[in-house]
């Protein structure tokens, strides 16, 4: 169905970007490349594609968690990525 596809792509975007005790997690960048890599074979083309609209979004929402932070939690590699670290600061 297509709720599980959409769930698929989206738990595949949280699992890359996350940091895991086993390591660290991925750039903004680099997660959705592998999402746009693995259209049609992993993931539905379909909802992909529709993920990739929302790239904007993604940044925004990214960027005002990483604002929001507490000053004593390390930022998970998302944060660290140079276009969030901008919008990051303008979100203060």
């Amino acid at each position: 169905p297509l709720g599980a596809r959409i769930v698929a792509v989206a738990d595949a975007f949280c699992a890359m970007t996350e940091e895991r005790p086993y390591r660290a997690g991925l750039p903004l960048d680099q997660a959705v490349l592998e999402i746009e890599r693995n259209a049609g074979t992993m993931f539905d083309p379909a909802v992909v594609s529709d993920f990739l609209c929302l790239r904007a979004d993604l940044t925004v929402l990214a960027a005002k968690a990483c604002a929001q932070a507490a000053p004593e939690t390390p930022l998970p590699a998302l944060c660290r990525a140079p276009e969030l670290t901008a919008l990051a600061a303008q979100q203060e």
